[in-house]
């Protein structure tokens, strides 16, 4: 720990990725350079066969075929719908519903997906390894993502083929920001997000396979690392540990928006709007229990807002120094798909608030963007841009599915260096942003 502490702190730019650039977190292909990166930083010859073994093991309790880890939380999450329905049938009242949802979103929701998503980045470290390894070529990665099938296809594949109300019916619980109350649902302002005069994109399947080269190369690299795959078993494994992180969170991303619902209804009855009801803690709002009571607790949760909206701090925090006073740092961007596109850019924020008209065609600029944002694909867009985000966020996957050119996660610095542009050129096979007006 002290050593990745350190190596952190001399490298603050990898903040956002601790789990690609500073810790062993599991198995892949690489492992063995890694490891001899710690044997230069004072780490014993046992030490580092010690961390693999470990590595190994966990990694094949996880991704085992049969019985691991991972398909466990498959079989769990899919539970989840089935116990909201009966939920909200129930005859109980909101603050029972409201309670038992979020007990079961822990056990069925949350828990199995962040197995799922920790199984997701064993897979993309994986998948990066082969690229590092030469096996793959950074052509044959772009492909491969372009393969994934995650909801953003089916949602625009759905957009385009399904009625208004049927398309809703699956998606209007979707909204920007995932666990912001006062964001719209997509069911609550359909025709701010959405064009329903929308042009059916043909969504083309992108086919990854192996050569034999790659196939001999891959069993190989397998049979020294004691897994029972073929070469084409594992790569199928890679791509379905990706989709099942992504269809994971569209599953309890349905309780969480009743969730909020739930809040909303019991909120207003001490008449608390959206925005009031933001500043609470869910349990203080499950305590409610007069008018006077919640303005009370409102009041004091709007002044630690205050408060906090006060601090400025940087996004790596080393020394007790660094709050008295810090540069911001330049971020490492994560440069997504090898696409160079040149386009106007638009700027907007997490709730829609511009001609549906005007996004077409453009550079959309957001602060954040989650699995909410897949209303913007509807809308044809050229390229995504975001101040904060990771290389595997849930949006990182979702332009390289789409073949669609994004830079996620620039920074305050970049971020604020384009913020004013109208057009931009992105080269993300160079990794370069040229602004020209």
């Amino acid at each position: 720990m002290e050593y990745y502490l350190h190596r952190l702190k001399d490298h603050p730019q990898w903040h956002d990725k601790v789990e690609f650039k500073i810790v062993l977190a599991s198995d892949h292909f690489c492992l063995h350079q890694d490891l001899q990166v710690l044997s230069r930083n004072g780490f014993s010859k046992n030490d580092c066969h010690l961390l693999q073994d470990s590595l190994m093991e966990q990694t094949r309790n996880i991704i085992n075929q049969q019985q691991g880890l991972w398909l466990g939380d498959c079989q769990k999450v899919q539970k989840l719908p089935n116990l909201h329905q009966q939920i909200m049938r129930s005859q109980v009242d909101e603050k029972t519903k409201l309670r038992s949802l979020l007990a079961i979103c822990r056990e069925y929701g949350t828990g199995p997906f962040a197995g799922l998503a920790r199984t997701a980045f064993m897979a993309v470290c994986f998948l990066q390894s082969l690229v590092n390894r030469g096996v793959l070529s950074t052509l044959d990665q772009a492909l491969f993502m372009r393969s994934l099938s995650t909801v953003s296809g089916s949602l625009l594949h759905a957009m385009g083929t399904t009625s208004r109300d049927q398309f809703l019916r699956k998606y209007g619980h979707l909204r920007p920001g995932m666990y912001d109350i006062t964001s719209p649902r997509y069911d609550q302002m359909p025709d701010e997000y959405f064009c329903w005069s929308f042009e059916t994109q043909e969504t083309k399947t992108t086919l990854f396979r192996l050569n034999k080269k790659q196939q001999v190369q891959i069993d190989v690299l397998l049979e020294q690392h004691h897994y029972e795959f073929t070469a084409t078993e594992f790569m199928s494994f890679i791509k379905r540990a990706i989709e099942w992180r992504e269809k994971a969170k569209f599953i309890f991303n349905r309780t969480v928006s009743e969730i909020l619902l739930l809040c909303q209804q019991l909120g207003h009855q001490y008449q608390l709007d959206n925005q009031d009801l933001s500043f609470l803690k869910i349990d203080q709002i499950i305590q409610l229990s007069s008018t006077k009571t919640a303005l009370e607790f409102v009041v004091e949760a709007q002044k630690q807002y205050t408060l906090t909206q006060a601090l400025v701090l940087p996004p790596l925090i080393t020394m007790t120094d660094d709050f008295d006073s810090f540069q911001m740092p330049p971020q490492q961007p994560n440069f997504i798909t090898l696409e160079r596109i040149t386009a106007q850019v638009v700027h907007l924020a997490a709730i829609p608030s511009v001609s549906r008209g005007n996004l077409r065609g453009k550079i959309i600029m957001l602060p954040s963007a989650d699995p909410g944002h897949d209303w913007l694909f509807t809308h044809h867009i050229a390229g995504l841009m975001t101040r904060y985000g990771g290389c595997n966020s849930h949006m990182a996957i979702r332009a390289a599915e789409l073949s669609l050119p994004a830079v996620i996660g620039m920074g305050e610095v970049l971020f604020q260096q384009f913020s004013n542009a109208q057009l931009l050129m992105l080269d993300c096979e160079q990794q370069t942003i040229h602004r020209l007006q």
